[in-house]
């Protein structure tokens, strides 16, 4: 007998000029990230959704999947590039940098599938830039 366990996933609504968008997340996120007012981010290959959360220096927008699984510890290239942490109260970290400087970010989360709404744990890697690039679909 072979048993299929699927995982129930729950949907979180980003707008974008009126037209709503939905990510999904995993259930032990969902009451975190349901404390945000969501808005959708369009990219030449996703959608993503992003929050503004408060740093600081004020609010800063950040992306859904970098508040799932946060930063890594070692994101930033150099120590001398102007950055903050920014800690989250699901326990996570995501690290502000500078405008200008998001060239130096040497790890991203990466969405293993490509769609940038599914923001279940399963779907989210940290990766280095280049192997990002690498990995990317065109």
């Amino acid at each position: 007998m072979i048993v299929f366990m699927y995982a129930i996933m729950k949907k979180i609504s980003a707008y974008l000029r009126g037209q709503s968008y939905e990510a999904e997340v995993d259930d032990e996120d969902f009451e975190f990230l349901s404390q945000y007012k969501w808005t959708a981010k369009i990219s030449s290959r996703t959608v993503y959704a992003q929050t503004n959360v408060e740093s600081p220096r004020g609010f800063v927008n950040v992306q859904m999947h970098r508040m799932v699984i946060g930063d890594a510890a070692d994101a930033i290239e150099e120590e001398s590039i102007p950055y903050e942490e920014v800690p989250l109260s699901n326990g996570k970290t995501v690290f502000i940098v500078s405008r200008g400087y998001e060239r130096f970010r040497k790890k991203t989360v990466d969405h293993i599938d490509g769609n940038g709404l599914n923001n279940c744990r399963t779907n989210l890697r940290h990766l280095t830039c280049r192997e990002q690039a690498n990995n990317r679909r065109f």
